[in-house]
């Protein structure tokens, strides 16, 4: 007699949702939704060929130029982590001390990775001779930084719980301030204000993870980081200074901040400590 092909079923997630497909590959699941768009990810991969399928895939189908609503949106921006990598950072908090050039730059990094809550700190105002290497913009000056900022976050992933201070930290308040933050990035541009910090928390079971030199146009390889003792790091070539004729320069104070958001990100997800 005729033989009968049957074909199993998995779930998978699509678009954010549970679905059940008979599809075995990228191909079969698209013919099946009548999908004819641009835009693939499969567990957080961009993939423009034919793939297997396995159950459990986290896939998005989208055309370019298609209307999203805002839980379509959320679910688009952290399709390219993969899924266990957006758990770990949607439940995860990083303060930021200070919102200069360092500062700055690691909220956008971890906005932009998918953090799920950030505590900005800072009491200063945003300055003309900042925009050489800090993340504001000519409209934002005179705004106070963590106002600006906040703003900044809002327009790139406002899905990002966001909390300011607008206050100098002291060897008075810091302790009370964060008694609560487990990942601590130290931003500051004033070196007795990196002390003060260190002072405060570098014996702690807290997470610190600090900068020490980024002036100038040096090779880009110098800037590293380097652990000490298990809970601080220091991120930075650690001797280079600002000085009269060595300015601080937008490459290399971002090279900075991004290997402070880079520890922020593995110790998050269990990778150190």
């Amino acid at each position: 007699g005729k033989k009968i092909k049957f074909r199993i079923k998995m779930q998978i997630k699509l678009n954010g949702k549970a679905y059940e497909t008979g599809a075995s590959d990228l191909d079969g699941l698209k013919r099946e939704v009548k999908f004819s768009g641009e835009i693939a990810v499969i567990n957080g991969y961009a993939s423009t060929q034919n793939c297997e399928l396995k159950a459990g895939d986290e896939l998005f189908l989208l055309a370019r130029g298609a209307e999203l609503a805002p839980q379509e949106l959320r679910a688009l921006m952290f399709a390219r982590n993969a899924p266990a990598v957006n758990a770990a950072l949607q439940g995860s908090r990083v303060a930021i001390c200070g919102l200069g050039g360092l500062g700055s730059n690691v909220a956008i990094l971890l906005a932009r990775a998918g953090v799920g809550e950030l505590f900005l700190i800072d009491f200063d105002i945003v300055e003309p001779t900042n925009l050489n290497r800090q993340q504001y913009e000519i409209g934002d000056l005179y705004k106070p930084k963590t106002v600006a900022l906040c703003e900044k976050i809002a327009r790139i992933n406002p899905f990002v719980r966001v909390r300011t201070l607008n206050e100098r930290l002291t060897a008075q308040n810091v302790a009370e301030i964060l008694k609560n933050e487990r990942i601590i990035c130290e931003c500051f541009d004033d070196a007795a204000a990196k002390v003060m910090l260190f002072d405060a928390l570098g014996g702690t079971d807290r997470f610190l993870i600090c900068a020490s030199g980024m002036a100038g146009s040096g090779a880009a390889n110098e800037i590293r980081t380097t652990r000490l003792g298990k809970n601080v790091f220091v991120c930075g070539d650690r001797k280079s200074a600002a000085a009269q004729g060595v300015g601080l320069l937008a490459p290399r104070v971002a090279l900075c901040a991004a290997h402070q958001a880079n520890v922020a990100l593995r110790l998050i997800l269990g990778e150190e400590g």
